[in-house]
């Protein structure tokens, strides 16, 4: 897992990347158990940072995957701070 964000807005805008792997066995040389995600986004705080709006995209490779099943995703995610 490795994470890298970066407060452009400082308290208001908030840019984010992301990258995962996975690997259930390490032994297999021909590995379509291994899942490497990437993902980027952007989150965006409000009201003295009590709301704040998400929004991500993520690239799921999968080399064992099934062909033609489209494993990007685009995720909008709020939170409000009661």
């Amino acid at each position: 897992l490795m994470q890298l964000g970066f407060m452009v807005v400082p308290e208001h805008l908030e840019l984010a990347v992301r990258h995962d792997f996975y690997d259930d066995d390490l032994d297999d040389e021909i590995d379509y158990s291994a899942v490497r995600t990437i993902s980027g986004g952007a989150n965006v705080f409000f009201l003295g940072g009590r709301v704040k709006i998400q929004l991500n995209y993520v690239h799921r490779y999968e080399p064992g995957g099934v062909e033609g099943i489209g494993n990007d995703t685009l995720m909008a995610q709020g939170t409000l701070v009661l």
